[in-house]
């Protein structure tokens, strides 16, 4: 996962993502506790149904999640086939036509030797990069495999402020995951024009999340996470505290660079809301692991 330094995002940058007509102050932002799912993510605090928790206690619920998550990894050992060696990096990337093209950041796959792919434990076998965005930060694999599902992304996108999405990926939880793993987190704005390539969200981002599609509640795809901000640095700039918050590039985006490259997109048609274990069940068939090699 990229930090993006005020250097390359400077405030007149952040502004048309980050200021909505009443800019979030960091109180407002806050640790809430959603039981039912077993997870803590910052919300803007009106929106939390849950406990709201300090940072000294969602610290300490992060450390007890992180050791779960960390047993969880080693009895998936038993079942997933070893090798001594391990990738150089990992990203997320998802399914976006049925011929076997999958789409990840750029920045996730640049320098790689080869490229390996990973879906819920399983081997997808190899992947090529078959063309690059870099100025988006995106990268148009081809695999051997082909897909049991596609990316279908959503026209008319809702990114109002505090609208619940969900991101799924593999984010690294002190080592590769070998499951998809999936976190809620909401829009900090919708972008103001059509043009604006990036939107900004609320979230709990990590190494391992970029490449992540983000989605909205019935599994539509809204665009593609691909950098977490310096919080410090933009509070610098700008005196306001953004915590947890990541960038990702719109779904247009990628629509547009699949058209470029010839190849169709899958339009997503609404549907009802669906539940965080049946959309995560859901999105498993989508995304995979990709692993970076470079010897």
């Amino acid at each position: 996962m990229r930090t993006l330094l005020v250097a390359a995002l400077t405030a007149a940058s952040l502004a048309p993502l980050l200021l909505a007509p009443h800019p979030l102050a960091a109180s407002d932002v806050v640790h809430c506790l959603d039981q039912q799912r077993d997870l803590v993510v910052r919300k803007v605090r009106h929106r939390c149904e849950g406990q709201i928790l300090t940072d000294a206690e969602a610290a300490a619920w992060r450390e007890r999640a992180a050791q779960r998550k960390l047993e969880q990894f080693r009895r998936a050992q038993d079942t997933v086939p070893q090798v001594e060696a391990r990738p150089h990096a990992v990203s997320t990337g998802f399914w976006v036509h049925k011929d076997g093209y999958l789409i990840t950041n750029n920045h996730a796959v640049q320098g790689c030797q080869r490229l390996s792919l990973l879906q819920d434990g399983q081997p997808l076998g190899s992947a090529r990069i078959h063309a690059t965005r870099p100025a988006l930060d995106l990268a148009l694999l081809k695999a051997e495999r082909r897909p049991q599902a596609v990316a279908a992304f959503v026209a008319r996108p809702d990114l109002a402020p505090g609208t619940e999405l969900n991101i799924v990926g593999y984010p690294s939880e002190g080592m590769p995951r070998v499951q998809a793993a999936l976190y809620p987190a909401e829009s900090a704005g919708q972008p103001r024009s059509d043009e604006t390539p990036l939107f900004a969200f609320l979230g709990r981002i990590r190494f391992g999340n970029s490449g992540s599609p983000v989605l909205n509640g019935s599994g539509g795809v809204l665009g593609i996470v691909t950098a977490k901000i310096d919080s410090l640095a933009v509070f610098e700039q700008t005196g306001r505290l953004p915590p947890d918050l990541g960038l990702a590039v719109a779904g247009r985006q990628i629509e547009a660079f699949l058209e470029a490259e010839g190849l169709s997109r899958q339009r997503a048609t609404g549907g009802a809301t669906l539940s965080a274990e049946a959309q995560l069940a859901q999105a498993r068939r989508l995304v995979m692991r990709v692993d970076c090699w470079r010897n």
